[in-house]
């Protein structure tokens, strides 16, 4: 029983032993096998290959006088002609119908332009009379405008002397006047009584002091006697009250009278000059009403005058206008006239067709090649009429041919001017030693580049298929990759580097992502830039299925 359970045991041993190198295998076979390499010190170099074909390198158009019919033609596309070689004929019957034809129509263009500069010389003539005319007339309205308007000024100014003439002596001022003389007649009546009266009263206060003086006198005499007891007889008594009196009246009378007399003469013309202005005042309101009807006769007047003078201002300026615009008008400049122009150039157009269809009469209608070349177009057809343009191509074998392909525009950076270059013709005949002529955009594809290359005489023929080839050799970099090794994910390139990593079932080989910047690339290599590998990391190149960043993979010399 032991022994059987021992067998037992190592069956059951041996069946996992199994089973765990069934499962390695299996394990093993899902694990990419990978090939790897490391970075290198390379040149990246750029090679630019295009097709094109062989053309002429300078052509040139034969052409003739337009709308003459093809008599024959004796040449075709792609034949080589030799300079001066009859090419195409013309019907000479048509052409020397066409000629008379011009010759009439220059007779009947001459005649028109003749006519055309005799009638602008007419109406040259015509507007100067006109602008004469419109000068004078101007120069009359404005001597007639002005002598109008001072004539109206003088009218005017003759009213206004007029009116102001006749408010000096209004009938305020008489009447003021006499106003004044009744109170200075009223003033010398009052002065005069006056001083009357100032000499009445010095006649009265002269005769009381008199009359107080003696008897003054008369009681101190008195009072003498009375203590003397003696009646003394004196030779001169004291004057009584009516002799003093009397004789005080007579001294002054004069002087009375006189101030009397111009008391009643100042009253005199003080009645008189009262009397005056009551005379004046009684006949006030009818001289007033007459002044008023006078006045307002004055002042139409002078409103008349001048709405005259504006009217004449007016009529002067409407004159001056009319005439001014009729000087403008007449001094416009005439519309440009270019007909008589336009038959002298129409002339001499005709006469150059004419001179032209002329020189081909003289040739008889035969059109003869002009350089040795080959026919590359022919735009003609017997019996038909000849274009206005180009009848027959010529490629000229004389300049040589060049070649021409087309190259994409993102592939400038690598080919210019001058750079070497190569052609491979359709016998994988190469011809080296060439360089790029010029590199132009495409003007029907902008996206196109179209590179020229020059050949030389006896290489290819013209129309002839080649490949062009140039190579420009970048800097040196010393982290060069296969572009088998490069990937990208969202516009990030980066590389798979193959190393040992530890996991549960020990220690095996990852395939981990590192990013890197390509600074350059051809078609096989990439330029990386220095730093982002080392020279001792193994980078994965291939591989016999999909391998993902951070998954096992397996090398393949294992």
């Amino acid at each position: 029983m032991k022994k059987k359970i021992i067998q037992m045991l190592g069956g059951f041993l041996a069946l996992m032993i199994l089973f765990t190198l069934l499962s390695r295998a299996a394990d093993s076979a899902g694990i990419p096998r990978v090939t790897t390499t490391t970075i290198q010190s390379l040149s990246i170099v750029h090679k630019v290959t295009a097709q094109g074909k062989v053309e002429e390198n300078r052509e040139q158009a034969v052409t003739t006088e337009a709308n003459q019919r093809v008599k024959a033609i004796y040449v075709n596309e792609g034949q080589q002609v030799e300079e001066g070689e009859l090419l195409f004929e013309i019907d000479m019957e048509e052409l020397r119908e066409q000629i008379l034809n011009m010759e009439q129509e220059i007779e009947k263009q001459k005649l028109q332009t003749q006519d055309s500069l005799s009638s602008k010389a007419v109406e040259a003539e015509r507007k100067a009379l006109e602008q004469q005319r419109a000068s004078s007339d101007y120069a009359d309205a404005q001597s007639q405008g002005d002598r109008a308007v001072e004539r109206a000024r003088q009218e005017l100014e003759e009213a206004k002397k007029a009116l102001e003439e006749y408010k000096k002596p209004s009938s305020e001022k008489q009447a003021a006047e006499l106003k004044r003389k009744v109170k200075e007649k009223k003033e010398a009546w009052d002065a005069a009584k006056k001083e009357l009266q100032a000499l009445e009263k010095e006649l009265e206060d002269a005769i009381a002091e008199e009359k107080a003086k003696a008897a003054s006198e008369s009681q101190a005499e008195a009072a003498g006697s009375t203590e003397t007891g003696e009646t003394e007889t004196k030779e001169t008594a004291v004057p009584t009250a009516g002799q003093i009196e009397n004789e005080l009246k007579s001294r002054y009378q004069a002087v009375l009278d006189a101030a009397k007399e111009k008391t009643d003469a100042a009253e005199k013309e003080m009645q008189d000059a009262e009397e005056a202005l009551k005379e004046y005042q009684n006949g006030a309101a009818q001289r007033k009403e007459q002044r008023e009807s006078e006045k307002g006769q004055l002042e139409q007047a002078v409103r008349d005058k001048q709405a005259a003078y504006e009217d004449a201002q007016a009529s002067r300026e409407s004159s001056l206008r009319s005439a001014g615009n009729a000087v403008a008008g007449a001094s416009v400049a005439d519309a440009q006239d270019s007909t008589a122009r336009l038959g002298e150039i129409e002339l001499e157009q005709k006469e150059l067709a004419l001179s032209k269809l002329q020189k081909l009469e003289k040739a008889q209608g035969k059109i003869m090649a002009p350089i040795r070349g080959v026919i590359t177009k022919i735009a003609l057809t017997t019996g038909d009429r000849t274009p206005d343009g180009t009848a027959i191509l010529l490629a000229d074998l004389s300049s040589g041919c060049k070649f021409v392909a087309q190259v994409p525009k993102e592939q400038e950076k690598y080919i210019a001017r001058k750079d070497a270059a190569t052609l491979i013709g359709g016998d994988d005949k190469k011809i080296e030693g060439l360089e790029i002529a010029s590199v132009q955009m495409n003007e029907e594809n902008q996206e196109q580049l179209d590179v020229t290359v020059n050949l030389p005489a006896d290489t290819l023929s013209m129309g002839q298929a080649a490949t062009l080839e140039v190579s420009r050799k970048a800097g040196s970099s010393r982290s060069c990759v296969p572009l088998e090794t490069l990937h990208y994910d969202s516009q990030q390139a980066y590389v798979l580097v193959a190393e040992e990593s530890q996991t549960v079932l020990g220690t095996e080989m990852t395939a981990r992502r590192v990013d890197v910047t390509v600074l350059d690339k051809n078609e096989k290599y990439a330029a990386i830039q220095e730093g982002d590998l080392t020279p001792e990391q193994k980078l994965v190149q291939s591989s016999d299925r999909s391998v993902e960043p951070g998954g096992r993979i397996r090398l393949e010399e294992e």
